[in-house]
C-alpha cells in the first residue's frame, strides 16, 4: 500500500497533481497530535531524507511516479523527487544501506557518487585492513585495503574515497579500457595527474599498483589524449 505521507512529500517539492492527494487528516500540523512523517521536512533534513524507496510504494505507484516524472531513479530501488537536486551527497545516501560503519564506497561506486551518470551494477565497499571485512551482500562487493583518513571524504553521511584515491583504485583494479574511461571522467572533475602519479608511487608494492602506473603513463601520453579527443562522443 502506498504510504500516506509520500504524496505530501512530493507536493512539498512541487510535483504537479499531488497536492491534497492522500492527505487524509494532514491538517493536524501544529500540535502534539501531528502525524506527518518527519521525512517530509526537507529544508534541514539529511540528504537521505529526500529519498524514496521502492518498498515504500506499491509496484504500480512506483512505476507511475517514475513514468510521469515525479520521481527520478537513482538506483534500481531508490529514487528522488524530481524537484530535489541530484548531488554527490544524495547519491551517497542512496548507497548508504550497503556501507557498514568504518567502511567506504570505492572504485566505480565512488566515481558515481562524485560525478553521477549510470549507477554501478554493484558497489565496491572497502574496509580498513585492521577492521573485520563485512560479508558480501546483494549489490555489494567487499574488499580490504589500507585506507588513511586523507583518502576518505564524508558525503551524505557516507564515507567515500576521494577523487585521488578513487583514481588509484580504479587504475589498479578495473579492466584497462574501463579504468581509462573512469579516470578521464575524474580528470574532468579536477583530478590532477601529477598528484595521482605521486599517490601511485607512494603505494608501490600493493596489488595492482604496477598496472596502475602503466595505465597512468598511457593516460599522460599526448598520443592517447589526442586519440580520445578525436573519438566521437557517446550519448549524453
Amino acid at each position: 500500500m502506498t504510504s500516506n505521507w509520500l504524496p505530501r512529500r512530493l507536493a512539498a517539492h512541487g510535483a504537479p497533481g499531488t497536492a491534497g492527494v492522500g492527505d487524509g487528516d494532514a491538517q493536524h500540523t501544529g500540535d502534539s497530535g501531528r502525524f506527518d512523517d518527519p521525512r517530509t521536512t526537507q529544508h534541514h533534513a539529511a540528504p537521505g531524507a529526500s529519498l524514496v524507496h521502492r518498498h515504500e510504494l506499491d509496484g504500480i505507484a512506483w512505476q507511475v511516479l517514475l513514468r510521469d516524472g515525479h520521481l527520478v531513479r537513482l538506483t534500481d530501488d531508490i529514487a528522488r523527487p524530481a524537484a530535489v537536486p541530484e548531488t554527490p551527497a544524495l547519491r551517497a545516501a542512496a548507497l548508504a544501506p550497503l556501507v557498514p560503519a568504518r567502511c567506504a564506497l570505492a572504485r566505480e561506486a565512488a566515481v558515481w557518487v562524485h560525478l553521477g551518470g549510470p549507477p554501478p551494477a554493484r558497489a565496491h565497499v572497502v574496509a580498513c585492513r585492521r577492521d573485520r571485512r563485512p560479508e558480501p551482500a546483494p549489490g555489494r562487493v567487499t574488499v580490504s585495503a589500507d585506507l588513511a583518513d586523507r583518502d576518505v571524504v564524508r558525503l551524505g553521511g557516507v564515507r567515500v574515497t576521494t577523487l585521488r584515491r578513487t583514481a588509484v583504485d580504479v587504475l589498479a583494479h578495473e579492466p584497462r579500457e574501463r579504468a581509462i574511461a573512469l579516470v578521464e571522467r575524474l580528470q574532468g572533475a579536477g583530478l590532477d595527474l601529477t598528484q595521482l602519479r605521486t599517490d601511485i608511487a607512494g603505494a608501490a608494492g600493493r596489488r595492482g599498483v604496477r598496472a596502475a602506473a602503466d595505465l597512468l603513463r598511457l593516460l599522460s601520453s599526448p598520443q592517447t589524449a589526442r586519440t580520445r579527443r578525436e573519438q566521437p562522443s557517446g550519448p549524453a
